[in-house]
């Protein structure tokens, strides 16, 4: 049997690196959204694996209750915020499944999403297309085409949220820790040839749109070691 694991990166604040205040302080109730739709909405077998970036003990505690309930596969809890880069590509290398999704947490999904998304990849398993459940309003402008079926090819989804086939992942790489290293990601796939396709009708949409980290500032990512030293990792493109 054929399965996806859905990848979730948690965070607390909108921004974590201090330097813009957040409109929608409590990325809590948003993720605790976005699972809930999840669990009521998702209709292909499916693993969530969650790494909780920094987050709130509030926010963790709903998480290990989730993994007792089921729900949750795998959680990995990060002592501090280690951007969504790091965070996606160490659930890429522990995921198992014949699909891999990436989300963050302020999505929020529809009924048929993840079906829907397959099937795109499953129609066309010779394009070099990741499939996305909805294209936010301000990328729908770059749609290159439409399918007889009435996807929607794009240049990249306008926000992260995406489903691609296990294979493709070394071949699209893992993604660059940068204040806008989403944006450099799709950038240099859709160079390479890759496309971002979507179903004739979104089937999620994004509940934290424009109310994200500020793109003109360095970002900081760190561990604190039992030794209290730390350890920085540069902000690179790639």
């Amino acid at each position: 049997m054929k399965y996806c694991s859905i990848n979730i990166v948690h965070y607390h604040l909108i921004d974590d690196f201090g330097e813009k205040s957040a409109r929608i302080s409590n990325r809590g109730d948003l993720v605790r959204n976005l699972i809930e739709t999840l669990e009521k909405f998702t209709d292909y077998p499916a693993e969530i694996n969650v790494w909780d970036n920094g987050g709130n003990p509030d926010d963790t505690d709903y998480f290990v209750e989730k993994v007792r309930q089921g729900t949750i596969n795998q959680l990995v809890r990060s002592k501090d915020n280690s951007h969504f880069a790091m965070a996606w590509n160490t659930l890429a290398k522990i995921s198992t499944g014949d699909y891999f999704s990436f989300i963050s947490n302020d999505v929020e999904v529809k009924e048929g999403w993840l079906s829907a998304c397959v099937k795109i990849l499953e129609d066309y398993p010779d394009k070099q297309w990741v499939a996305t459940p909805f294209i936010t309003y301000d990328k729908r402008k770059h749609t290159l085409e439409v399918t007889p079926e009435g996807y929607r090819v794009n240049m990249r989804s306008g926000s992260n949220c995406m489903v691609m086939r296990r294979e493709d992942w070394p071949k699209l790489g893992e993604f660059p820790i940068h204040r806008i290293g989403g944006s450099l990601w799709y950038t240099k796939n859709f160079r390479a040839g890759w496309r971002f396709v979507a179903p004739p009708e979104d089937l999620a949409c994004d509940r934290g749109w424009r109310n994200g980290v500020s793109f003109n500032i360095p970002i900081e990512v760190k561990k604190t070691l039992l030794n209290k030293e730390e350890i920085h990792f540069e902000e690179k493109q790639q």
